[in-house]
């Protein structure tokens, strides 16, 4: 059975366990019980627009449903989902510190290799991120394998295990 709660600064809309956002007030051309049509972001993540004193602000699924259904005593920051993005239920979401993220997406190959080749400088560019949304650039190197390297010895040294 789906289980259904208010979100929590968004008292017109309730998200369920298995990832779904409905209205739970009537609204101008909506009705009470509509279910939402996310989109997918840039990024693969999946995210609904709600709105709030009649101001729209996009919202990303899983955070919704982890905030509503899932415990966080540690008060992680990160919400992972365990097998992809794909699928925002509460079953496959848990928290997570944002190095433990990473592992997690390096461990399952979720988030690349960390390595790209730059069409520009003919070069393997390695990178990674230390925390969200800020991306570190550790060089260019003639082959893939020289960038792997590069890549795996700097999140190693963050506590990964690749």
């Amino acid at each position: 059975m789906e289980n259904w709660k208010t979100i929590e600064g968004f008292d017109e809309y309730e998200v369920s366990d298995l990832g779904r956002v409905r209205r739970a007030v009537a609204g101008i051309n909506t009705h009470i019980g509509r279910i939402l049509k996310p989109n997918t972001v840039t990024n693969g993540y999946r995210q609904v627009r709600l709105q709030r004193n009649g101001k729209p602000k996009n919202e990303l699924l899983h955070r919704l449903v982890a905030k509503a259904f899932l415990p966080n005593p540690s008060n992680l920051p990160e919400v992972n989902h365990i097998h992809g993005k794909h699928d925002d239920a509460v079953s496959n979401l848990e928290w997570r510190t944002t190095i433990g993220n990473q592992q997690h997406a390096a461990q399952n190959g979720l988030k690349g290799e960390g390595v790209y080749f730059n069409k520009n400088s003919q070069k393997w560019r390695a990178y990674y991120y230390p925390t969200p949304y800020k991306e570190k650039h550790l060089g260019y190197f003639i082959t893939k394998e020289q960038a792997l390297a590069a890549r795996n010895k700097a999140v190693t040294g963050m506590g990964f295990i690749l």
